[in-house]
């Protein structure tokens, strides 16, 4: 039974994965290839973190897509 459970959340995993790809690409096409103004949304799919250090400085992590 814990082989099916993995293999369920791997399933699951995986088409989270394909949701998150999709509105990415969907993002992108609706949009211009030069952003003329501050797009939220996109900016929203892109980063999955920053974080901003005690010296001023911060550090964003964007996503990272892998199409197998």
């Amino acid at each position: 039974m814990s082989r099916f459970d993995k293999l369920n959340a791997e399933l699951a995993n995986k088409r989270n994965r394909e949701r998150e790809l999709r509105a990415f690409i969907d993002a992108l096409t609706t949009s211009s290839l030069i952003l003329d103004v501050w797009d939220e949304q996109l900016w929203r799919l892109l980063v999955l973190k920053g974080v901003v250090w005690r010296d001023a400085n911060i550090k964003f992590e964007f996503r990272c897509w892998v199409v197998s």
